[in-house]
């Protein structure tokens, strides 16, 4: 997986907000927080991480273009704003490699 590589999420794709968004955020987010210290052994790491993945879904709830291309517009955003871009890649190269391993092991119904 590129640099450029996305995976959408529950509640990622339209313009605003519903309802729906925060258990849908919820539902993507805690699994990764339970799994993440199988791969990383610093807490302040995860937390960092934990932060950025939940930031970087909740901006995906108001993003409006196209779903290959938001990590990218995320991480040019999050720069603008002075954020470590290589935390902020860091982060999301993990939440990516989570994505991953769930679509590798998925069951078909």
């Amino acid at each position: 997986m590129g640099p450029g590589y996305v995976r959408g999420h529950p509640g990622a794709v339209g313009d605003r907000a519903t309802p729906g968004d925060t258990v849908d955020t919820a539902a993507t987010l805690v699994p990764f927080i339970v799994w993440l210290p199988s791969r990383e052994t610093d807490e302040q790491i995860r937390r960092r991480h934990r932060r950025v993945v939940e930031h970087y879904l909740a901006w995906c709830r108001t993003d409006a273009g196209p779903a290959r291309e938001r990590r990218q517009r995320y991480e040019v955003a999050v720069a603008r704003d002075g954020a470590p871009a290589e935390q902020i890649t860091q982060a999301l190269a993990r939440f990516d490699e989570y994505r991953s391993i769930l679509a590798m092991t998925r069951i078909p119904d």
